[in-house]
């Protein structure tokens, strides 16, 4: 069973699955790999996982949450879940770059395949792809676009710098 629900965020509509369980989506509005919503999925609004999402977004939106306690279901390959777990490791407010992640995973004839994996995360700002630059410090290659995505990086600085 899959449930559904939005969170307002304040760069847009971001919509949330679960199996009831785990988060296992969120999704920006309009970005790419928008998954097919379907007349089967459940509305979950009162789904406590789902509840803890929005309340945790919205901490992190507004009051400078630095990490999510939420209960995790990526679909993907093995390469992808190594990769979506490297991102985990990013500290709130700080940037690496593709070809850092590859050097961890195997060697940099992996940038292109952690660009891949990053590209496919189910589960944007959670899993902070958002904080992965290209090699000389640009922004590239955000699945919600690349205002959102300097957006979610000047977010976390101006709240870093406040406390």
């Amino acid at each position: 069973m899959i449930y559904q629900t939005c969170y307002n965020s304040p760069l847009g509509n971001i919509l949330l699955l679960s199996n009831g369980n785990a988060l296992s989506g969120l999704y920006f509005e309009g970005q790419k790999y928008f998954p097919k919503i379907s007349s089967e999925w459940k509305n979950g609004q009162g789904l406590a996982i789902l509840q803890k999402t929005n309340k945790q977004l919205n901490e992190f939106f507004h009051d400078g949450r630095r990490i999510f306690s939420i209960r995790l279901l990526n679909h993907g390959s093995p390469f992808q879940q190594v990769v979506w777990e490297k991102l985990c490791t990013i500290p709130y407010g700080q940037t690496t770059t593709y070809s850092a992640i590859a050097l961890t995973i195997g060697g940099v004839n992996y940038t292109r395949a952690v660009g891949n994996a990053i590209r496919l995360n189910p589960i944007s700002v959670i899993i902070p792809c958002h904080r992965v630059l290209g090699i000389n410090g640009t922004l590239t290659g955000y699945a919600a676009g690349l205002s959102r995505k300097y957006d979610l990086l000047h977010l976390e600085t101006r709240q870093s710098m406040a406390v």
